[in-house]
């Protein structure tokens, strides 16, 4: 499962590697030449169609107060040959959603209608969020991914337009529980920002993309923008597509249940208006769309995690550098579609780029152009890696040691499961050499030294990068900081996925053995012979280590070949289908079965020395039983956690 959480998130350090492939060693940015930049990247991006087999790409580049380049590749209809057009194909942008979403929070706090530091339990009336940590969740957390929610995925998505939710029942219906303190560290949230569209609705009694086209299309004549599919805008929707078999296949369009956080459909030359309104301080063709210390508030770092840390979050953007120049953007992934959206302000330079399929292209392409015609100029002195001239630096680093996991994952459903499979990233470990250093690995998989230079943070002496960790007020080390918004979280040696893959490996041989013996211990007998004392407990045991492997079984069947691709890749958005509710039943028959087995045992005291082989067995399985019951609720996959 490819659970969706922002083609950015996972992106980025993808497109940081494929920059250097596209480097250019010019010394000064050239004037930005239209017919140049054409020709450049008519080459690249046609290179890229053919060695990424992407059925289309569409971009569009801004630069002061119109559009710069504009063009379509490839189709959006494969079957009918239907090709891009970036005046009428309508893109689903996926997460670049939450910036649109969170302009128009920002434009209606400037009319009064909230404020971003209240909380938000006092604009809501149709339900409540419960209260934890002794902080309330306001605008700010909710627009900079710092509420502290859990992930969600399972129900998030319908098939059709009749089976979607009014936004305020949905977030009622699928509210994530609250598993950080408000305001402390950066977890990208979806529900998060729904809600921060879902405050507005409330507070304005009215439709969230209403009162968007109202205050926002319309003004940037974005008339064919929307966050719903409408009759009127079919004929021109995109198809996406999904890779089975090496063939394309069409992803049936849906519909997003938090859908500001990720619905909005725009073709892309209107969403150009967004991104010119946005560079030029709020103004578009004369109009005042937003006030210029708002857009400067959207623009700046509103939450990092150390001041140290130079890229951060704004409200609902992502900000850091490009080549040397400060860079405002989002990105987004669903099936079906790729999307990435840069704003260079110190410029004026806006970049978007849609793919019809999941991939990471759009970040390719917008890479090989900055690094074409803005190459990164260092004017600082460069610093010689490793460092030899160490400064002072604390060497008591044992609290520190450990395994760390990405804080994005859903703790409260099956859908943790993909942390399992690395489908939601990796866990981090982090040692201790003998001079007091802590090791990590950086991306080429080198091992990193990094020295204490202050309490809690790290600078290391092989390159130049930092990390801050988090305490608690035992000062028990909770959360590690890799960037101005990454954040890992602690966690204990036997919830890492390298202890899990093993303990069900290993698991699984036992059960497969047991089966094994049983069986060769029944064809062994002789026909008509009494069954022994180790006959029944080799049984026993055999029917506990068969119901989990039938299970197993089952739920492989299921996932490989009874649920579509795209529904695991969505995180199961449409829900579980009715026969997995059966497959759920499997593993309480395997406690019932070790329940029985235990009894067996108890009996088994007085008759030990008659039943060896059987009793020793019964034993392995009874506690390989435990050890997977423990697995299997730690994974969340005993019961219905749907």
């Amino acid at each position: 499962m490819l659970f969706p959480k922002s083609i950015l998130a996972l992106s980025f350090l993808i497109t940081i590697m494929f920059a250097s492939t596209c480097y250019s060693q010019t010394n000064s940015y050239p004037k930005l030449d239209s017919l140049e930049a054409a020709e450049f990247l008519d080459s690249v991006i046609t290179k890229a169609i053919d060695e990424h087999r992407v059925p289309g790409v569409g971009i569009v580049i801004v630069k002061d107060s119109s559009i710069f380049f504009s063009k379509g590749y490839g189709f959006s209809d494969i079957e009918n040959q239907v090709p891009i057009d970036p005046d009428k194909t309508l893109f689903r942008i996926a997460s670049i959603s939450k910036v649109v979403t969170g302009t128009v929070v920002l434009t209606a706090r400037n009319k009064g209608i909230v404020d971003l530091n209240t909380d938000v339990n006092d604009y809501l009336t149709f339900f409540k969020i419960p209260e934890k940590f002794g902080k309330p969740i306001t605008l700010h957390n909710l627009l900079t991914h710092t509420a502290g929610f859990d992930d969600v995925y399972i129900g998030k998505s319908s098939r059709t337009k009749e089976d979607t939710l009014p936004l305020g029942d949905f977030l009622k219906s699928i509210l994530p529980e609250r598993v950080m303190p408000p305001g402390e560290i950066f977890s990208y949230s979806n529900i998060g920002n729904a809600l921060s569209a879902y405050v507005i609705e409330e507070r304005v009694k009215k439709d969230f993309e209403l009162y968007t086209v109202e205050n926002l299309f319309k003004p940037l004549e974005m008339n064919n923008s929307s966050f719903t599919l409408h009759e009127f805008q079919k004929e021109n929707l995109y198809k996406g597509y999904y890779k089975s078999n090496g063939e394309f296949i069409e992803f049936p369009f849906d519909y997003i249940l938090d859908y500001p956080a990720g619905q909005m459909l725009t073709p892309i030359n209107e969403f150009a208006n967004f991104m010119i309104m946005h560079l030029n301080n709020g103004l578009f063709k004369g109009r005042n769309i937003l006030n210029s210390s708002t857009v400067s508030e959207m623009h700046s770092i509103q939450f990092r995690h150390h001041p140290f840390f130079d890229d951060g979050s704004g409200y609902a953007f992502g900000i850091g550098k490009i080549n040397g120049l400060k860079e405002i953007g989002h990105g987004g992934g669903y099936v079906g579609v790729s999307t990435l959206m840069f704003l260079f302000p110190e410029i004026k330079l806006g970049i978007f780029v849609a793919v019809n399929t999941l991939n990471n292209l759009p970040g390719e392409i917008i890479y090989c152009f900055m690094n074409r015609f803005y190459p990164f100029e260092d004017s600082e002195s460069e610093v010689d890696y490793p460092l030899t001239d160490l400064p002072e630096f604390d060497k008591d680093v044992e609290k520190f040691v450990g395994s760390y996991r990405g804080t994005r994952y859903s703790r409260n459903s099956i859908t943790k499961i993909g942390v399992l499979f690395n489908m939601l990233g990796t866990d981090m470990p982090v040692w201790k050499n003998e001079e007091g250093m802590i090791m990590m690995y950086d991306l080429g998989g080198n091992s990193r030294r990094l020295i204490q230079i202050e309490p809690l943070l790290f600078k290391s002496i092989d390159d130049n990068y930092h990390m801050k960790f988090r305490a608690n007020a035992d000062d028990e080390i909770t959360h590690v900081f890799t960037s101005g918004t990454s954040s890992l979280e602690k966690i204990n040696w036997y919830e890492t996925i390298e202890f899990n893959r093993s303990l069900f490996l290993i698991i699984v041989l036992i059960m497969l053995i047991s089966i094994t013996v049983f069986y060769i211990y029944k064809l062994s007998r002789r026909k008509g012979a009494k069954k022994s004392i180790d006959y029944h407990f080799l049984k026993a045991s055999a029917n506990v280590s068969g119901t989990y492997l039938i299970y197993f079984g089952l739920f492989g069947l299921v996932m490989g070949f009874m649920l579509d691709p795209y529904e695991q890749q969505i995180g199961f958005g449409y829900g579980l289908p009715w026969y997995f509710y059966l497959v759920q039943i499997v593993p309480f028959i395997a406690i019932i079965f070790t329940v029985l087995l235990l009894y067996k045992l108890f009996l088994a005291v007085k008759i030990i020395l008659k039943a060896k082989l059987g009793f020793i067995v019964s034993v392995i399985v009874f506690f390989s039983s435990i050890a997977m019951l423990w697995f299997l609720n730690y994974w969340n996959l005993l019961g219905w956690k749907f």
